[in-house]
């Protein structure tokens, strides 16, 4: 099933793309003053695709809609598998971003006032031994990928790198820092240029990038020591 979805989004995608052309093709055969093939576009070709793609990405909600029943059916058979388990078991599932439903369907149900809305999926913490919840991040609150590996490792009592503490002491400061922006503290939204003004914000530039190109990486920075 996941399969046809995701052919599914394809030919939404292709269907998209070939309305933009038309649309491209309208005005320069209108610039042109060829009037027989700007109707032809126009109320033909035009239409025949923009109902192509109201069918298909009708046919697309009904699909995801039958994945996330038999998504959630499978995560629910999955933790009750582990809650047998004696072996202590620590589950973190976030979704890595929202479906391709179309414009209708997003404005229907996201806040276009929020402008992380179309960026923002459910996360779940689960293990089968207590954690430390008082160093969770409170249920439903918004948190940047980036903190929820230290966050988890934290309230599970793993020991840190020193990566994953300056994270955390980023956090506090930044909870979400991503390409369109991010929070503060009080939860307010930052553009990339407040974001930039915000403590540590350099740091986490400068580590971010010695963490992917630097040739050699710094024990307890990166990694824990060994033994």
């Amino acid at each position: 099933q996941w399969d046809n979805e995701k052919k599914a989004v394809e030919k939404v995608s292709a269907l998209r793309e070939s309305i933009e052309k038309v649309k491209r093709d309208i005005e320069a055969s209108q610039q042109k003053g060829d009037l027989e093939r700007t109707a032809e576009l126009q109320y033909g070709e035009l239409p025949s695709l923009q109902k192509q793609l109201e069918t298909e990405e009708a046919s697309l909600k009904d699909k995801h809609m039958g994945l996330v029943h038999e998504s959630d059916a499978a995560l629910a058979e999955l933790i009750g598998a582990l809650e047998e388990l004696d072996e202590p078991t620590l589950v973190i599932f976030f979704g890595d971003h929202l479906p391709e439903l179309g414009s209708d369907f997003s404005q229907a149900v996201l806040d276009e006032s929020d402008p992380f809305a179309q960026y923002t999926t459910p996360y779940l913490i689960w293990a089968n031994y207590p954690l430390e919840e008082d160093q969770l991040p409170e249920n439903g609150s918004r948190i940047g990928i980036a903190a929820l590996n230290p966050l988890v490792a934290r309230a599970a009592g793993f020991p840190l790198t020193g990566w994953q503490k300056f994270l955390l002491e980023f956090y506090t400061q930044t909870p979400v820092m991503a390409q369109m922006g991010g929070t503060n503290a009080a939860g307010e939204y930052l553009t990339m240029e407040q974001l930039k003004q915000q403590p540590l914000a350099d740091e986490y530039q400068i580590l971010q990038y010695a963490m992917l190109f630097a040739e050699e990486q710094e024990t307890g920075l990166w990694r824990l020591a060994e033994g």
